[in-house]
């Protein structure tokens, strides 16, 4: 019986030891993503030939399809270092995207119509 005491008692006290680690954080950055074999391609279109410019208050008309089922995330970065996330956004929630298939913005899916303005 004394053996299984402190048999128990030892068992406890590392059992405590292990999951009493404290203090361990993460920094998200030093996270690696380790991308697979797989590839996957991506076009973007806009509806003006190349070269193209913009102007501001012109509407952006956008469309991208992906070869591999993906969740997708366009960004607007700009000179200044300064990054908008334009897709997903608040009408345009669920960015995961069927591959072979033509999406354009908004999508089907959007809660509203709206549109990308420069």
């Amino acid at each position: 019986m004394r053996r299984f005491t402190v048999f128990l008692v030892l068992i406890l006290s590392l059992s405590i030891c292990a999951f009493s680690v404290t203090g361990v954080s993460y920094n998200p950055r030093d996270i690696i993503i380790r991308p697979t074999d797989k590839s996957i391609d991506v076009k973007v279109n806009t509806e003006k030939s190349m070269p193209g410019s913009y102007y501001t208050g012109e509407t952006l008309n956008l469309s991208f399809s992906v070869s591999e089922d993906a969740y997708v995330a366009i960004l607007d970065i700009m000179p200044n270092g300064r990054v908008d996330v334009l897709f997903p956004n608040k009408y345009d929630q669920n960015n995961f995207m069927k591959g072979g298939k033509t999406y354009s913005l908004p999508t089907e899916r959007s809660s509203t119509n709206y549109s990308l303005k420069v």
